[in-house]
């Protein structure tokens, strides 16, 4: 019998994760729709520009336009796929 119940709160917080990612995923898509329907600016929500040794993430969403660093994140994802031979 607990096995069924902890099977069924795995269920619940699962799809309920599903749910916000799918609705945070939608908001998303609309407001870079809106955009490009209204002010026809095609520019992508999030796109990455390498400065030379660094690499930037720009963010533009509901207005919000910021440029954030992820060089870091980066290297680590670059020595992970080097690991599993996978070509970034």
């Amino acid at each position: 019998m607990k096995g069924l119940l902890k099977n069924r709160y795995f269920i619940l917080s699962f799809s309920l994760s599903l749910i916000i990612i799918f609705f945070f995923a939608a908001i998303f898509y609309v407001d870079f729709i809106n955009r490009t329907i209204l002010f026809g600016d095609s520019t992508p929500s999030l796109s990455v520009f390498d400065m030379g040794e660094s690499k930037l993430l720009n963010l533009r969403f509901f207005g919000i336009d910021k440029t954030f660093d992820i060089t870091g994140i980066y290297l680590v994802l670059k020595a992970i796929f080097d690991f599993v031979c996978i070509p970034l």
